[in-house]
């Protein structure tokens, strides 16, 4: 119901105490649910309109000092335990960039790290409710970038692809009121997105990102984004990751047919990691594999394959060292995501964590000679270029986000505790 004008001024007197204008409102609509309660209840007493709207005002307290309260409780809650790891650990990473190419030069190497940190600003600012409110517009965004990078060759276009499972968020948020319907509307969306990367030739990053897009919509349905936890539901979202492994089990299955063992099929980089770390003799010894120790150092990028040079020079405890920071960052990121009430920050904090721990886990398995390049191009935060970097930035950028604000869509009681 319509407020009296007078409950209307002090509510508005009220909410104009609170410096935190996003959370104005939330809080509003919270203290008007209150008012008119009290409100209606004094006219079921007999009360003609203007006396129960002073007996509410007088109900309610002082305007000034309520909004006083409101403005202690409802208060932006950034971790900076969380922001100072991300920079602590980005800066770790330029500094051993630098150690093993000194060519890049200083200068460039810190103008990497203040792009970084404008863009975790930037994302940090942002309200991350636009991925659910404003998702049609990004939407169509994120695929004309992508298709026009793809075209123009400004920039790698897998820079965009890795936001896709951000967007996948907002798009769970906006269909988990349909049930089964609004997943299969999801999967629809991953199977577009998988094609597209098909069309473009994106094979191996292909198969990386379903499974990507199947742990989302995986975490999503045991989080009830779907509503009850159902078994067709779990099934519908192992789908995108068991087409993936399907795909695979097909390619190597042709490969073998031909007579080429898995070691053979190996990518010639893929098996001089193996012969510099374990001993493995390359199968191809023609050639740049006459020499296949000079050929590793020659062909080796510090960005692609910083763990196994760190490996190689310092040992296995240094590269193990070299992870824990990523590992802790990760770690925290986890906690801040398992600590959010609303919906759409929830899987965004945990989005984010998914997406940086799938890079990882990928750049470490290509390191160690286990998995082909195909699409790798960095680990987050420490071997990184600048657009690589400035995109892990604004992941994490989003993650803060979602959990400074993360109150405002769990809706907690403004006064209190």
């Amino acid at each position: 119901m319509k407020l009296p004008e007078h409950l209307q001024q002090w509510l508005d007197n009220a909410t104009g105490q609170m410096r935190w204008k996003r959370a104005r409102p939330v809080a509003a609509k919270e203290l008007a649910d209150h008012l008119s309660d009290q409100y209606e209840a004094f006219l079921d007493e007999g009360m003609d309109e203007d006396a129960a709207a002073e007996a509410t005002a007088r109900e309610m307290g002082d305007a000034v000092e309520t909004g006083t309260l409101l403005d202690r409780a409802w208060r932006p809650r950034p971790d900076w335990v969380m922001l100072g790891i991300v920079l602590a650990v980005a800066a770790v990473g330029l500094g051993l960039q630098y150690i093993w190419n000194p060519g890049l030069g200083a200068a460039a190497l810190l103008g990497r790290y203040a792009a970084g940190a404008v863009c975790l600003l930037a994302a940090y600012f942002i309200d991350y409710t636009v991925l659910a409110k404003r998702l049609w517009l990004l939407l169509a965004a994120w695929v004309a970038a992508v298709l026009l990078t793809d075209r123009l060759e400004i920039i790698q276009p897998d820079v965009l692809i890795w936001l896709f499972p951000l967007l996948l968020t907002g798009l769970v948020c906006r269909m988990g009121a349909k049930g089964t319907e609004g997943l299969a509307n999801c999967l629809m969306a991953v199977v577009g997105f998988g094609l597209l990367l098909w069309v473009m030739h994106y094979i191996v990053l292909s198969d990386i990102m379903l499974a990507l897009c199947s742990a989302v919509l995986l975490v999503a349905v045991c989080h009830k984004a779907f509503g009850r936890v159902r078994v067709r539901n779990l099934c519908l979202a192992l789908l995108p990751v068991a087409f993936a492994l399907v795909r695979h089990l097909q390619s190597t299955f042709f490969v073998r047919s031909l007579g080429i063992s898995k070691e053979q099929n190996a990518s010639l980089m893929t098996q001089l990691v193996r012969h510099m770390l374990f001993g493995m003799e390359p199968y191809y010894h023609d050639g740049a594999f006459a020499t296949p120790t000079e050929t590793f150092w020659e062909w080796a990028d510090t960005q692609e394959y910083l763990l196994t040079i760190i490996r190689l020079e310092w040992g296995w405890l240094a590269m193990i060292l070299v992870l824990v920071p990523l590992v802790i960052l990760l770690g925290r990121g986890l906690m801040l995501a398992g600590r959010q009430g609303g919906r759409l920050a929830w899987l965004t904090c945990h989005t984010v964590v998914l997406t940086l721990g799938v890079q990882a886990v990928w750049y470490l398995l290509v390191n160690l000679g286990i998995s082909d390049s195909g699409g790798t191009y960095g680990l987050p935060l420490i071997a990184a270029d600048g657009l690589y970097l400035c995109q892990t930035m604004f992941l994490l950028g989003i993650l803060l986000s979602a959990q400074r604000s993360g109150q405002l869509e769990s809706g907690p009681a403004p006064i209190g505790k």
